[in-house]
């Protein structure tokens, strides 16, 4: 039984691990494009992520802006 339950909880825990470096993915996007000066863009990526609660993106945006 506790087998199964570990199983379980591995398996319901692999999609968030995915998902994590998507996000970081999109965060260092939104940082780049403020680094080259396309800030509408770069809040557009960003802000998103920084009202979930992203501290990069945070510090991003402020960056952007």
């Amino acid at each position: 039984m506790k087998r199964l339950v570990l199983m379980l909880v591995i398996f319901l825990a692999l999609p968030l691990i995915g998902m994590s470096d998507a996000i970081n993915e999109d965060v260092e996007m939104g940082i780049s494009l403020a680094k080259k000066g396309d800030y509408d863009s770069a809040i557009k990526w960003l802000q998103p992520l920084a009202e979930q609660g992203d501290e990069s993106a945070q510090i991003g945006l402020g960056i952007a802006f």
